[in-house]
């Protein structure tokens, strides 16, 4: 459950924050509706809580995506799977377990390709 930083301690704490009163959270955060928070309270709330900015996010490479999706316990198992089948001359299991792990990897990693590219540009 997410919660407002708390600037008062008679704030309800029975009720999540959603549920009250917007007059009352307005009151209990000290702040106007109409015209929002004085600039004295935006530079002692910027020097007690820090900027309110996103976290600059690092590009990872395609390698590193790539990588990433084999680091899985159930890609482990499959792994170990097929190089059982392997040598057991099981030839159409390993085969199959095999496409299976590689189609995993493919999709993990154009979906995580996708995801960083999309971060990356909202970026400011």
């Amino acid at each position: 459950m997410f919660a407002l930083p708390i600037y008062r301690q008679d704030i309800e704490r029975d009720r999540p924050w959603h549920h009250l009163p917007t007059t009352h959270i307005l009151q209990q955060l000290e702040t106007d509706a109409a015209h929002g928070l004085s600039m004295a309270a935006v530079i002692q709330r910027r020097a007690q809580f820090g900027s309110n900015a996103l976290t600059q996010i690092k590009r990872r490479s395609l390698l590193k995506i790539g990588v990433e999706q084999f680091q899985n316990p159930l890609i482990y198992i499959l792994v170990i799977a097929a190089l059982i089948t392997l040598l057991l001359q099981e030839w159409g299991d390993t085969i199959v377990i095999s496409v299976v792990v590689i189609l995993n990897a493919l999709i993990g990693f154009v979906q995580e390709a996708k995801a960083t590219r999309a971060m990356v540009q909202q970026q400011p």
